[in-house]
């Protein structure tokens, strides 16, 4: 059972150091300074970014910062192209690096 989010939402100073899986991006972003994005099946690191927010965070004021929305954006946008898998992420950069 999924706990309600005035409980399950801290601020990053009060979470201990620890691992978390979530399928939430606005929460990884939130509340961590590092986000893995995997890859599908075979299962690999995309990407390891790091979240270069203000260590204060709370939940207006963070998620109305334009560098939440740029990590967050790039994030679904990693997410979206692992869906598409291997192949056709190296076609899509073949075909940007030939307009170029």
């Amino acid at each position: 059972m999924r706990r309600p989010l005035s409980t399950r939402v801290q601020t990053p100073a009060n979470c201990p150091r620890r691992w978390q899986a979530t399928h939430d991006i606005d929460e990884s972003v939130y509340l961590d300074e590092r986000v893995i994005v995997l890859s599908s099946s075979p299962t690999v690191v995309q990407e390891d970014l790091t979240i270069d927010l203000p260590a204060e965070r709370d939940q207006l004021n963070t998620r109305a910062l334009p560098r939440f929305m740029e990590l967050r954006s790039h994030v679904y946008a990693k997410i979206q192209r692992a869906k598409l898998g291997p192949v056709t992420e190296q076609i899509t950069a073949q075909r940007r690096a030939a307009l170029k």
